[in-house]
């Protein structure tokens, strides 16, 4: 029984990598070793998508919708600040 479960253990460790998932979300929260549940991904209307999730990695971008007059202080201060940032 216990040889039985640990091969459960490696043939599901094999078809996670296998099966990797990318996502993008407005979470602040978000961390690696998070689970999540996803309730409105693209699969989720042909009810193939697993429910719950665990988080490897976190990328993050930071926007700043800063007003113009703290732009254009900033940009006297380090010079032109590219658009998307």
């Amino acid at each position: 029984a216990l040889a039985q479960h640990y091969a459960e253990l490696q043939m599901e460790a094999r078809e996670a990598r296998s099966q990797p998932w990318q996502g993008r979300s407005t979470v602040r929260t978000l961390a690696a070793g998070t689970r999540i549940d996803v309730t409105q991904g693209p699969l989720a209307m042909f009810g193939d998508a697993p429910a719950s999730y665990t988080v490897l990695r976190v990328t993050s971008v930071g926007v700043n919708n800063l007003p113009s007059p703290a732009v254009q202080a900033l940009a006297e201060l380090f010079g032109p600040i590219p658009e998307l940032l």
